[in-house]
């Protein structure tokens, strides 16, 4: 099996997180891939898949929102303005395309 068609469920609307989420060309995989480091690419979920998650293990005992957040782009620059070493790292990969498909899941859970 080929890497694309290994990691092929992982990039499309459905699975990838972000506010313009689309089917990657393999060049985008690679990058994503490279990035991630291999199999820490499986670890990326969509806010729909974490509240999906949540509902089943604790939908009846606690009060759920999960969405994408609107501060993407200050979260990311507030991890780069660290000076961290993988801050820099990421900071280059996102330059190179990866900001059009990552973002961040925001999660509430609240007990009834």
């Amino acid at each position: 099996m080929n890497k694309l068609n290994r990691y092929s469920r992982y990039f499309t609307k459905e699975f990838l997180m972000g506010p313009n989420s689309f089917r990657l060309l393999e060049e985008m995989h690679t990058l994503f891939e490279t990035w991630a480091e291999g199999d820490d690419s499986l670890c990326f979920k969509t806010a729909s898949w974490w509240k999906e998650l949540l509902e089943k293990e604790c939908g009846k005992q606690c009060e759920l929102s999960v969405m994408e957040a609107e501060c993407c782009n200050e979260a990311w620059e507030d991890w780069f303005s660290t000076g961290h070493e993988y801050g820099i790292r990421d900071r280059e990969f996102l330059s190179r395309g990866l900001e059009r498909i990552l973002n961040f899941s925001l999660i509430y859970v609240r007990k009834k």
